[in-house]
């Protein structure tokens, strides 16, 4: 997890490119699928192209 480069995307962001790779599945599924994970303990958790 680490801030973001511009302000407007949020307070954190996770770069997905590298579980991409990996995980051979595109970054807004990966995305997607941490967002639901963490939805619990945060208030919002949108997905943005950043």
């Amino acid at each position: 997890i680490e801030q973001p480069p511009d302000a407007a995307l949020g307070d954190y962001a996770y770069p997905c490119f590298t579980l991409a790779r990996v995980l051979r599945k595109p970054p807004p599924a990966i995305a997607g699928e941490l967002a639901e994970h963490l939805r619990p303990g945060v208030e919002a958790a949108p997905l943005l192209r950043g």
